[in-house]
């Protein structure tokens, strides 16, 4: 299942006007039940570059022309999009609501001149048709960065998860800093390390939501004291803690300069890379799900790309709780269902769409939660394979971790290459400014033309239609 390429359809881009006043481009991922930390995103990062690769899974048993109620999806989350980018960009949405006077439209002063208060945002909306609800149930998460990269203009990069909050000091103070970014694109052969937290999952969710806050806004010592009082913990310590223990917190927590850690066996953090070594050691596009889909990218730049890992000392990320994905939701046992449970209604048609239905329709948290159940019985369909009864998920688990091994074993060969399609080939080699050493096309100036066919090339068209792309 977890094996079958990825076939992508590109919906719409939107493409800002607004060029980007620093020199980085944080680029992520998102379902339409995360839109909201994905624009959040964007007004933390004011003057920065964001560019957002959304994905819309759509179950039918027959190919050729939508069904009626993937039709309508499609075109529900087209609207919810439009609205996401007419806000950040414009300041108003579909309805003509005005956020004049908001976040969207204040003015900050960058070395004496003037820059909106949020991202310059880019989107694309990507599709993929399978009969499969298991397979609709597991995002394409490698394929969705590398085209949520193909977007950055800027010479410097970072793949920070959509549910990841910047600390303000980020955009705010580093990268508005020069002699700091001279430092940071000096070193072209370092990732300079985010460290990132989480609140504790003790806390109920206003108080956890405050803490991420706190978190966000404060200083070193409102970190210490948070992490001294059990509300904040080091990122996913309780189920992956070798994914960070590297960056060595308490250090960290001391430190008023950057230090260079050593890298380790299953160290995945955070960071700001130069443009370039994501675009030789992109994403492997094996990979969806949840398992080992980033940690073998960062094993690739530390082990092939050979990259230093040296850690910010003034710069962090704080994770925001969610709903988590139903693989997610499996494999930490954040569900009840039973495998196999759910009868017919479980890998069967019925059901499916159901939290892409929710999310376009800006359901509550609790009716999100509900439909998300439907791809969560989908992996846990008990299916025969080689002889063996097991679930979709667990297929899916034991494909990402062979996978993983056998591109470690690459590495350690000197031979690995990541795996990626035609369609990652094709716009890698035909985007103008991906042809730029170094990102040499980013002009850091502000206003700008808006190009509505960038990024489009080399994915397939069909139902595409442009937004009201302004340019």
């Amino acid at each position: 299942m977890a094996s079958k390429p990825v076939n992508l359809i590109i919906s719409r881009v939107w493409w800002s006007e607004r060029e980007p006043v620093l020199p980085l481009t944080v680029f992520s991922t998102a379902t339409l039940d995360r839109l909201h930390h994905l624009e959040a995103l964007c007004r933390m990062l004011p003057g920065a570059a964001v560019s957002g690769a959304v994905f819309l899974p759509l179950v039918q048993r027959k190919g050729g022309a939508l069904a009626g109620a993937n039709a309508d999806l499609l075109r529900a989350a087209q609207k919810r999009l439009q609205d996401l980018h007419d806000r950040l960009e414009w300041g108003r949405d579909s309805t003509g609501s005005s956020t004049t006077g908001s976040s969207a439209t204040r003015t900050i002063g960058i070395d004496g001149a003037g820059a909106t208060a949020v991202c310059s945002l880019h989107l694309v909306l990507l599709t993929e048709v399978t009969s499969d609800p298991g397979l609709a149930a597991l995002v394409p998460i490698n394929s969705l960065r590398n085209v949520a990269l193909l977007a950055a203009r800027t010479p410097l990069v970072a793949m920070i998860d959509v549910d990841l909050a910047p600390c303000e000091g980020l955009a705010g103070r580093l990268l508005r800093d020069v002699s700091r970014v001279q430092g940071l694109q000096a070193e072209r052969d370092a990732m300079w390390v985010l460290p990132a937290w989480e609140s504790s999952p003790q806390l109920a969710q206003a108080e956890a939501e405050a803490v991420v806050q706190a978190a966000r806004t404060g200083d070193k010592p409102r970190l210490a004291a948070l992490w001294s009082s059990h509300r904040i913990r080091t990122f996913s310590e309780d189920v992956y803690a070798r994914g960070h223990n590297a960056t060595d917190f308490s250090r960290w927590l001391r430190s008023p300069k950057p230090y260079v850690v050593q890298y380790e066996t299953g160290y995945e953090p955070w960071g700001i890379v130069a443009r370039e070594h994501y675009l030789q050691w992109p994403f492997d596009e094996r990979f969806r799900g949840c398992f080992r889909d980033k940690v073998t990218q960062v094993a690739s730049l530390a082990r092939s790309a050979r990259l230093r890992f040296t850690v910010l000392p003034d710069a962090w990320l704080i994770h925001q709780p969610h709903l988590s994905s139903a693989a997610a939701q499996i494999a930490f046992n954040r569900t009840n269902i039973t495998a196999g449970g759910g009868g017919g209604r479980g890998g069967g048609a019925a059901g499916t769409g159901a939290l892409e239905a929710a999310a376009a329709a800006r359901a509550p948290a609790d009716k999100l939660a509900e439909a998300s159940q439907a791809h969560v019985r989908a992996l846990q369909k008990m299916v025969r394979y080689r002889g063996l009864n097991t679930t979709k998920f667990t297929l899916h688990k034991a494909h990402s971790m062979l996978t993983s091994d056998g591109a470690y074993a690459a590495m350690a060969a000197g031979a690995y290459k990541p795996a990626v399609g035609g369609q990652w080939r094709a716009c890698a080699g035909a985007l103008p400014w991906l042809q730029q050493q170094g990102g040499a096309g980013w002009s850091g100036g502000s206003g700008g033309r808006g190009d509505g066919g960038a990024g489009s090339g080399g994915w397939r068209g069909a139902h595409r239609r442009r937004g009201r792309l302004r340019g």
